[in-house]
């Protein structure tokens, strides 16, 4: 690659900073009791939250490594499979508790925002790419029947939360480097002027990839802008991310343990690829009226152009082009109150979402789109819903939580190109989650809590695009007969803090699905999908505890049990006949276990702020279980461990810091499958992990 602007550190002050890592300029002391606002959308710490819910801060955030991808920071969180597929043209496949494993790109299954600004469209199709984990404060996420209060597909919850103005005037400067010409920067501008803050981002990145026809180039600008009064807020929050990055395709089994870093050479042929341009401007407003009563607000708009040549020159349709525009708005109250002498807190909401895409498509030459238009469509999702949940507190040892959400989504296709008939359509989706819930304070250290909910998930607008064929491609015709999933979820949990050294959270789930949405046929350049019945079980366990003044362990598992409750038929493209799934099969893409540990050091000691220079660091060890990569379960990802470590130092004179750090990632250099494209036509499963691999930076802050 070119010389660009990422480059804004002079590699010889990374490479000064071997073997260390950085951490923030305000390093804190360890926090056991996380502050969160997604569970009851009011502050409160996780131990009270009514159910699994757990937040990574921003220590942790720029630990784990150069805050590309979420996937770095979410290991240490169990029920949450985040799968980095080491391309930039796919976004992270994101599961929790088996929900959205379904997805061959973006993220489905699971709700995203960012400061409370949707970043999952109303058709429940998500992008993760959005998310600037560079002025990222704390990332929160929420599992269980309490997600499904969210809305359509809240199979669980990510938010990411952008961090607030310092007191002081503050200016950082970072840089990264790393295997397979990998550089990562970010300069970073805080302030706060009386009632009002400021932070602004710009960062950038571009990599070689460690696979053939993996380059790939990304700039990205975060901004928030606070005006506080007292207990009220007016936030106004800016996103614009940039991308144009090579695709090199999955892989065959063969081709996998072949040559892991090959791309596929049709790929390379047709310079298949992805770029777009994505934005939104999102407005929050909470106006605390009185001391028991607040209503908050929040409006937003945003847009997508995106170029994505995916299909052979012989298709009339093989470069795609979307212009997009999404908007919407939200309203909230929220009160204190007293019912029959019991005290509540009750919240009450509207909202409603919209997305609108212009979808066009052209011959593919060689990465760029000729010849005349093969395809154009309007392609709409609307969502208007409404919310009641509310907190009881029965008395000092129970607490009981209610509510439900009422949905209506509307999935509109307008063919507007008619030489191959037409394909318009539309179906609406409504849908009721109820959820209860009962939480036990047994002692002032430990919390027991019993949930239930029912959820509500409509297809995705790509997935009613074709209509299922049993022996060749899925027609081009809106697919009206694919039906919303509906679950039934129940968890049990408790959450123990012995003391301020020590936490420990355990849950129980089941899931269970009435026509769940599961592959019919997956290709690059069309898919079909079908109704069946599912389950969902597992248990999860995460703690940490701090051994000693330098020492601490931090650890997760998760154990899940995804299974196909109706036999089914899947189509392949090897094959012109059905190939039948049992009932009882598992469902692919959901790995039977994952575990996480960290032996994690700090020469300042773990209970106390850092006051002066100081260094840590970590060793790392990931674990995940085997995947299945088709429904019939006639082949799959075996299992793979990892692992990592990393080492800082920081040094302070005066109002200056310079934080140098280190990381090693896959330090036994084991060949892995990092993901899997569940029941890909042409049987091309599965996408390489990254081998052995280093980074180092620099991080310099100055605060007035």
């Amino acid at each position: 690659m070119a010389f660009s602007p990422v480059r804004v550190i002079p590699v010889a002050a990374a490479l000064s900073a071997a073997l260390l890592i950085c951490a923030p300029s305000n390093a804190r002391a360890q926090t056991l009791e996380d502050v969160v606002v997604s569970a009851s959308r009011t502050e409160q710490r996780s131990f009270d939250a009514p159910g699994s819910i757990q937040s990574i801060d921003r220590d942790s955030i720029q630990s784990r490594g150069p805050q590309i991808n979420i996937s770095e920071a979410l290991a240490e969180i169990p029920g949450i499979h985040v799968a980095n597929r080491n391309n930039f043209s796919q976004d992270l496949q994101i599961s929790i508790r088996g929900f959205g494993s379904r997805a061959p790109f973006g993220v489905r299954g699971v709700r995203l925002l960012i400061d409370g600004i949707p970043q999952t469209l109303p058709d429940g199709q998500g992008q993760s790419s959005q998310f600037a984990l560079t002025s990222a404060e704390r990332i929160e996420v929420l599992k269980g029947p309490l997600s499904l209060l969210y809305g359509n597909a809240a199979g669980g919850v990510v938010q990411v939360f952008t961090r607030s103005a310092s007191e002081r005037p503050e200016f950082s400067l970072s840089g990264y480097m790393g295997s397979d010409g990998l550089y990562r920067s970010s300069v970073q501008y805080a302030e706060k002027r009386g009632a009002y803050g400021l932070v602004a981002d710009l960062s950038a990145v571009e990599s070689d990839g460690f696979r053939a026809f993996s380059a790939a180039r990304r700039q990205q600008f975060n901004g928030k802008i606070e005006h506080r009064e007292g207990p009220s807020a007016t936030i106004l929050i800016a996103n614009v991310l940039r991308n144009d990055s090579q695709e090199p395709g999955s892989l065959t089994r063969a081709e996998f343990l072949a040559n892991p870093t090959q791309a596929v050479a049709a790929n390379v042929a047709n310079r298949f690829g992805k770029v777009f341009e994505q934005g939104s401007l999102g407005l929050l407003h909470d106006l605390q009226v009185s001391e028991s009563r607040k209503i908050s607000a929040r409006a937003y708009w945003g847009y997508r152009s995106l170029d994505n040549p995916l299909g052979p020159a012989t298709s009339g349709t093989g470069y795609s082009m979307i212009e997009r525009q999404f908007y919407g708005l939200g309203v909230t109250l929220s009160e204190r109150a007293q019912l029959a002498g019991i005290p509540t807190l009750t919240l009450l909401g509207v909202e409603a979402d919209a997305v609108d895409d212009d979808r066009t498509a052209r011959q593919n030459l060689a990465g760029v789109p000729a010849g005349p238009l093969g395809r154009q469509e309007r392609n709409l999702a609307r969502n208007s819903d409404a919310i009641l949940q509310s907190q009881l507190f029965l008395n000092d040892q129970y607490t009981a939580t209610a509510g439900f959400r009422v949905s209506r989504v509307l999935l509109e296709v307008q063919d507007q190109f008619l030489a191959d008939g037409n394909g318009s359509g539309r179906r609406a989706y409504t849908g009721v989650s109820p959820v209860l819930g009962l939480t036990r304070h047994v002692s002032p250290s430990l919390n027991t809590f019993l949930q239930f909910g029912r959820g509500f998930e409509t297809p995705t607008l790509n997935e009613v695009l074709y209509t299922p064929n049993a022996t060749s491609t899925p027609t081009n015709n809106f697919y009206s007969g694919l039906g919303a999933a509906r679950s039934q979820q129940v968890e049990i949990g408790m959450k123990w803090r012995p003391d301020a050294k020590t936490r420990l959270d355990a849950s129980l789930f089941q899931a269970r699905t009435r026509d769940d949405i599961v592959p019919f046929y997956l290709s690059t350049s069309s898919s079909a999908w079908q109704n069946a019945d599912t389950q969902r079980r597992g248990a999860e366990l995460s703690g940490l505890t701090i051994v000693n003044q330098r020492w601490a362990i931090r650890g997760a598992l998760s154990i899940i049990s995804a299974t196909y409750q109706e036999p089914l038929a899947t189509v392949r493209a090897t094959s012109t006949s059905l190939v039948t799934v049992e009932s009882g099969n598992t469902m692919p893409g959901v790995p039977r276990s994952r575990a996480f540990a960290e032996l994690a050091w700090r020469s300042s000691g773990w209970m106390q702020r850092p006051t002066s220079n100081f260094s840590e660091g970590g060793l790392e060890w990931t674990a995940v279980g085997d995947m299945q990569a088709n429904s019939a379960n006639t082949e799959k990802a075996s299992g793979y461990e990892l692992i990592s470590a990393r080492l800082a130092t920081h040094l302070r004179k005066g109002p200056q810091q310079i934080s140098l750090f280190a990381r090693i990632d896959n330090l036994l250099d084991r060949r892995y499958v990092g993901s899997v494209v569940a029941d890909q036509a042409f049987l091309r499963f599965y996408e390489p992990g990254a081998p052995r691999n280093w980074l180092l930076g620099l991080r310099y802050t100055v605060s007035h």
